[in-house]
Order: structure tokens, then C-alpha cells, then sequence
């Protein structure tokens, strides 16, 4: 569902959540704040209805509730993170799927299993197999749906969430064009010291309250140390390090007039909404641009004039470069990994195969990412097919309820479960020819150019 930001397209899938009194609906969000502000507005619409339903970060207690109703079949909405659903939450889904209860699985702010998914956070993508389990443990007569909303959609990502999500039925596509009159657009190129100057101009003599977006988080704490030296006092600064309570902070500062100035990296504003809606965007670096829509987007929510203005130099465009290139993954090094987890690789039933990203002799994070966004790549070429394998049927009363329990065993070495489309890659040595097909098949989704 492709609708223009602040038309409503959380309510299309709350409304039919809070409708259905014995269904299970999740909802998936990108961000803590997003999952805060659909509870928000769920007890606005629904006071009556069970309490709480965001499941995210560390506060063990709201979650530990959510997963005591879920084994009781009593939670009828969850707001959460695809992190979420392929650890802690996933067998309770299972156990939902198999009593028929679970009715939508709904991806908010889709677009960002495109740009998220295939850079920082794969677990976008990674859905997709856990979707494709559910839909085979699911009775038939469950009515099970997949709903995708956004208001940014390229036609690049809509042909991305088609491969991910749309099988065994065609996708249907809602959308509606509407002109925004409310935003206005200005573009200042200069060196690195006139950017400077203006960014400082811009601040004294615009609109405010304000949001600057820059590149990076050391960008976002260097300007804002040099506006407090300007004698700007009413300013917060949201990056990917801030903790849940700073980023509700700061929502709130805007929308109580509060504060003046945002500095903050680009993952900051899908949390906005038509009370905390800013007037005036400024970009402090050459952002993408269907980053640069998105963000513009959430000005003028209220109906009121907006402005964006973009601030650069050379030197920006040069780092944007430079952090592009950081996270593409060509042919070659997706050949590698693929070789060394197919190695390990276990046969199961239904043509299944359960492969285990991360090296088990450099376990780290950043490998495991690196894993886990090569398999996302494979299926998108369709070399595989990301699934599923449900967990054993059990009764309700043994899904487990502690928080500890429902964590996977061993975190550091995950497991994915995937079906071949081109046999021939399961060699592990790979010879020249599936070497040749795993390679024209990346290339020829132009996977090597993705970030």
C-alpha cells in the first residue's frame, strides 16, 4: 500500500487488528519510537485493548508480559523489529500459525527493506523466509495476509518486495498520488568554509523548529557543539547511538515547542508525525534520494508551508562516496562466504537446506551481517529461495514464556534456512561453471553495484 505520508496508512492495518477479537496481527517497524508511537495510537483508537504491544529493546518486563499473553493466545496486536521476530518472538508466531490465530504480518515503512535491508540491517530482508514458514504452518482457511506500507516507493523496491513477499499469491498494489504543496526546495554548493557559513545563516534566519541532517554521527556532534557556541541552547542531537529515551526526548521537545534545533543522521524522522512536524529541513551533506524524499516528507504534516534546503561541498560528495563503496559487496567476496556455509551446510526435509552465517573463526557482528546480506543477494538473484523450518508442534503451555528461554542458544552463529534454485552451487569448491552462473546471476541483478 503506497499512500502520501500522514494519510493513514497505520490505520489500515490497525483498524482490521482491532476488528478481529481472536487474530494475532505483528507489526514490523524499523525503529524503538515507531514501535512506542503505533502503541500510542493504538490506545488512542482502542483503550480498552490489552496492554503493552511494542516488544523492543532491553525492557524485560513490558516483554515478558507480551510473550506470557502471546502463549495464552490473549495478544491481539505486537509492534516489534524483524530482529525481534527471527529470535525471541519466533516460536510463539509458530505456535499462533499453527492454532490459525496469526491473521497479518504488516511492514511499516516497506522501503526500508530495500535501503535498511541491503545495508546495516538484512533482518529486513531475512523476513522474508520467516514469512514463507509461517504461510506453510498456517491452517489453509487461516487467512493469513502480508501487508507492505509506504510512502516512498521506487520502482526498483517495489520489484524487491514482489520477489520477497508476494508468492504463492500475486501482489496487489493500493496506491494514490497526491501533490504536497506544503515543501519548498533550495540547493547552496560552496566550499567547505562557505557551507559553514551558510548552515550558520540559515540557522539565525529560518524557520524553526528545525531539523539538520548530516552524514555521519561524528558530523552530528560536531554541529551541534558548534551551534552551542553559536548560543543555540533549545537542541538535541539524535544519531544511530542514542538511546531510546534521547530519540523520545527529542520527538517530544519538537512536539511541545521545546526545542529549537535536531541534529541528527538520516534514520531520524520516520518517528515524526503531524504534532512533531517540522517546518524547516536543512542537509548538511548530499544525501540519496529517496533518503532525501523520505526526510522532506515529514515537513508540513500539519498542513503548513515547508522548506528544505540543502547545504554541500565536494568534500561531502567525496565522503558520500566513500561510505558507498564501504558497504557494496561484489561478486568475489559473496562467492567466498557462500563456499564456506554451503560447506557446513545440513540437508534437511522438504528440499530445505539450514546453513549458519557468521565464521565460527572470526565470530563477529560485522561478518555475520556480511553473511546474512549474502543470502539476501543470492535469493533476489534467484540462485535461492530464504524459508523456514517451523519449530516442533507443542501445546500452548510449552511454548516458553521467560524472556531467557525464547532466546536463540547460540546468538553468534544464527541459523537460515533456504531452498537451491540452481543446484549446481551447492559444490562447495564451485567449479568453473558454477563459479561463471553464481557470477552472471549477481551481475545481472547488478547486486555488485548495491549498497
Amino acid at each position: 500500500m503506497n499512500l502520501p505520508t500522514g494519510a493513514g496508512k497505520s490505520r489500515c492495518a490497525q483498524v482490521p487488528a482491532l476488528l478481529d477479537s481472536d487474530g494475532l496481527t505483528v507489526i514490523v517497524v524499523p525503529t524503538s519510537a515507531l514501535c512506542l508511537d503505533q502503541e500510542f495510537a493504538l490506545q488512542e483508537v482502542a483503550p480498552t485493548l490489552p496492554q503493552p504491544s511494542a516488544y523492543f529493546g532491553s525492557e524485560r518486563e513490558r516483554k515478558s508480559v507480551i510473550l506470557e499473553r502471546l502463549r495464552k493466545g490473549e495478544q491481539r496486536v505486537v509492534v516489534t523489529s524483524p530482529e525481534a521476530l527471527l529470535q525471541s518472538l519466533r516460536p510463539h508466531l509458530y505456535a499462533a500459525a499453527r492454532r490459525g490465530a496469526l491473521r497479518r504480518l504488516v511492514i511499516d515503512e516497506a522501503h526500508v527493506v530495500g535501503s535498511w535491508g541491503e545495508s546495516f540491517r538484512p533482518h529486513f530482508q531475512l523476513l522474508a523466509g520467516l514469512r514463507r514458514g509461517l504461510l506453510e504452518a498456517c491452517p489453509s482457511d487461516a487467512g493469513f495476509a502480508t501487508i507492505l506500507l509506504s510512502g516512498t516507493l521506487t520502482a526498483a523496491t517495489l520489484r524487491l518486495l514482489e520477489r520477497l513477499f508476494a508468492a504463492p499469491k500475486p501482489l496487489r498494489v493500493v496506491h494514490a498520488v497526491q501533490l504536497r504543496p506544503e515543501p519548498s526546495y533550495w540547493v547552496s554548493k560552496g566550499t567547505a568554509a562557505e557551507k559553514d557559513e551558510r548552515v550558520l545563516e540559515a540557522a539565525w534566519n529560518l524557520p524553526r523548529p528545525f531539523i539538520l541532517y548530516t552524514t555521519t554521527r561524528e558530523d552530528a556532534h560536531k554541529w551541534s557543539n558548534r551551534l552551542r557556541d553559536d548560543h543555540f541552547r533549545r537542541l538535541a542531537t539524535v544519531t544511530g547511538a542514542s538511546s531510546d529515551a534521547e530519540r523520545e526526548g527529542a520527538l517530544r521537545g519538537l512536539a511541545e515547542a521545546n526545542l529549537d534545533i535536531v541534529v541528527a543522521t538520516s534514520a531520524f524522522g520516520l518517528e515524526l508525525t503531524k504534532t512533531t512536524s517540522a517546518q524547516f529541513f536543512m542537509h548538511a551533506y548530499p544525501s540519496p534520494w529517496t533518503a532525501f524524499y523520505q526526510e522532506v516528507g515529514r515537513g508540513g504534516r500539519d498542513g503548513r508551508a515547508a522548506m528544505s534546503l540543502v547545504v554541500h561541498s565536494n568534500e561531502d560528495i567525496a565522503v558520500a562516496r566513500s561510505l558507498i563503496s564501504q558497504h557494496r559487496i561484489g561478486v568475489p567476496r559473496a562467492l567466498e562466504r557462500w563456499r564456506r556455509m554451503i560447506h557446513e551446510a545440513e540437508r534437511l526435509e522438504r528440499g530445505l537446506w539450514l546453513v549458519r552465517p557468521n565464521d565460527p573463526w572470526q565470530p563477529n557482528k560485522r561478518n555475520l551481517q556480511w553473511d546474512d546480506r549474502t543470502l539476501v543477494l543470492m535469493d533476489c538473484a534467484g540462485l535461492i529461495q530464504l524459508d523456514d523450518l517451523s519449530p516442533a508442534p507443542t501445546s500452548t503451555e510449552d511454548v516458553p514464556s521467560a524472556l531467557e528461554d525464547a532466546e536463540p542458544r547460540d546468538s553468534n552463529r544464527p541459523e537460515r534456512y533456504l531452498r537451491l534454485l540452481e543446484p549446481d552451487i551447492v559444490n562447495p569448491r564451485c567449479g568453473s561453471a558454477s563459479s561463471t552462473r553464481f557470477d552472471t546471476a549477481l551481475r545481472r541483478m547488478r547486486i555488485a553495484q548495491w549498497t
